[in-house]
């Protein structure tokens, strides 16, 4: 168990990405949930959590966007020695707080519809946090997901009896997005 959570469904996803971090970003990862942690439950800054959380508004989306800023601070705080890649796994760590705080103090009800659409929200903040727009992500994703479409062409073509040849993969496109792609 990473923070206060009790909710078993919120418990499971922070321990399944508390078990996804890289060995080499474990550290970091720990230590930035380990700083998040410590200010949203803070005597000092707990005021502003409840403020998020509660404002009016679509709850998944409040939630999704505190964590996000409480990541961009914990980002700015560290003069940008936090590896962009424990980013978005440590704002879902956030946001499972964020979560069950609000079933613990309004009874919001933790479904996996919540629970998706706070995840989406999560990832759409911290992208924008990135300075990545979700219609540069929606590009990477097609292209990625073109490029997988040719592969899978290419490679049952070559088990036939007259093999086409393969077209050379093209270089990823550069940048934030696939220096966090071992975070998928």
């Amino acid at each position: 168990m990473l923070g206060k959570t009790t909710n078993p469904q919120l418990e499971q996803i922070e321990n399944a990405i508390q078990q996804k971090v890289p060995p080499q970003l474990a550290q970091a990862f720990q230590r930035t949930v380990t700083a998040g942690l410590s200010i949203m439950y803070s005597p000092q800054s707990h005021q502003l959590m409840v403020t998020q959380l509660t404002k009016p508004g679509n709850p998944a989306n409040n939630v999704a966007e505190g964590a996000a800023k409480l990541v961009g601070e914990l980002y700015k705080q560290s003069r940008g020695t936090m590896p962009v890649q424990v980013m978005v796994p440590a704002a879902t760590v956030f946001m499972c707080e964020g979560l069950d705080y609000l079933s613990k103090l309004n009874g919001l009800q933790i479904n996996p519809q919540l629970i998706a659409q706070a995840t989406q929200d999560v990832g759409m903040y911290v992208l924008q946090l990135m300075g990545i727009s979700q219609q540069q992500m929606h590009t990477v994703i097609a292209h990625g997901m073109a490029q997988a479409d040719q592969q899978q062409g290419s490679q049952g073509a070559q088990s036939g009896a007259a093999a086409a040849p393969a077209t050379p993969p093209t270089s990823p496109t550069q940048g934030i997005i696939n220096s966090a792609r071992g975070m998928q």
